[in-house]
């Protein structure tokens, strides 16, 4: 739906996935307490981890 109603009109500003993605890291992080999942040590890969600046 923001694909048609707001950038094909040329209001491709912003963070249309923003809240939706900040849910979902709420949702995980509870699952995560819940089932006593343990995470210390271990590696998360951000952005430009992974690829280097001259990658094609």
């Amino acid at each position: 739906r923001w694909f048609a109603e707001k950038f094909l009109k040329g209001e491709g500003g912003g963070d249309p996935c923003g809240q939706l993605f900040k849910r979902y890291q709420l949702c995980v992080q509870k699952a995560i307490k819940e089932k006593d999942i343990p995470i210390e040590g271990l590696e998360f890969m951000g952005p430009s981890k992974g690829k280097t600046e001259n990658s094609s």
